[in-house]
């Protein structure tokens, strides 16, 4: 094919043994569709990790958020969940995706304007 899917998966709750696609799902999606006539799937490396719901949430996050430009209202949302939720701070966010300070301050001052209407 080229080159590697990648994507993560992780245990869902509460089954340990039973893994979910967390970031990559249409990667796998695609490679589904191209062998879906095979008799055997095909061996891909993936990564394997153990995570909890709000690592699981931060990494689907981190993925769509260097795939394709977010709605600002969606970043807002993100980044605002990650401060209350995580307790991240405004040079955490900014470093952990690679943007400035000052974005990420104007993108949590949208997410508190979009909660006040």
């Amino acid at each position: 094919m080229g080159c590697w899917p990648r994507w993560w998966s992780g245990p869902t709750t509460p089954a340990p043994a039973i893994s979910k696609v967390i970031a990559g799902n249409r990667r796998l999606a695609a490679l589904r569709d191209v062998y879906k006539d095979s008799a055997r799937p095909p061996k891909v490396l993936c990564v394997l990790r153990s995570v909890d719901d709000d690592t699981a949430d931060a990494l689907a996050l981190a993925e769509n958020f260097v795939r394709e430009p977010m709605h600002p209202l969606d970043e807002a949302e993100a980044f605002a969940k990650l401060a209350r939720e995580e307790a991240k701070g405004v040079e955490s966010i900014a470093s952990e995706f690679g943007v400035s300070q000052p974005y990420v301050r104007q993108r949590m001052k949208l997410a508190n304007t979009g909660r006040s209407q």
